[in-house]
């Protein structure tokens, strides 16, 4: 059975969650969720069903979550409203892609691959060039907020925008 000590914070995904019955998102609580768990700051996702079928008896861990959650609200306290996140919370948010991922997103989105390890040549600093080459060459996955995406994209000419739309679609391949 979980035990939770007290909420730390309370994440909505939507516009739509700033009740109890209607919460959709993530709590993060000091607890544990198992018996011989140590005693830390855990992380919880509800989906906005899981609210709407509580069920007092129940004893799994999202009902137990919910009833705290419950508590919490009728003892005078107020589900935060769901914020749009800005450009960069979003960024910081993308799943990386994986090197095929990436590299069929250059080819079939900006239509020039070739050009990238010509941009990573023409870099003045021998360590940094050197570092480029190797993720570039080795990377498995790609970070949204790489240095060396940074640097390519901006070399390309493309804004952050086109690169958050660049991260949307090649996800997919």
């Amino acid at each position: 059975m979980m035990e939770i000590f007290f909420l730390t914070k309370i994440q909505p995904d939507s516009t739509s969650g700033t009740t109890p019955e209607t919460f959709s998102g993530v709590v993060n609580f000091v607890g544990r969720v198992l018996k011989h768990d140590p005693i830390g700051e855990y992380s919880y996702g509800i989906s906005r069903r899981d609210s709407a079928n509580y069920n007092q008896q129940s004893n799994c861990a999202t009902h137990q979550i919910i009833s705290v959650l419950r508590t919490w609200v009728a003892e005078g306290n107020t589900i935060p409203l769901w914020k749009e996140p800005t450009p960069l919370e979003r960024r910081k948010n993308f799943q990386p892609l994986t090197a095929r991922q990436f590299r069929l997103g250059m080819l079939n989105i900006i239509q020039n691959e070739i050009r990238v390890e010509k941009l990573i040549q023409k870099i003045d600093c021998s360590d940094k060039r050197k570092k480029y080459e190797i993720e570039w060459e080795y990377s498995i996955d790609f970070s949204r907020m790489s240095p060396l995406i940074e640097f390519l994209f901006n070399q390309l000419g493309y804004s952050q925008e086109f690169v958050d739309e660049f991260w949307d679609k090649s996800i997919k391949y």
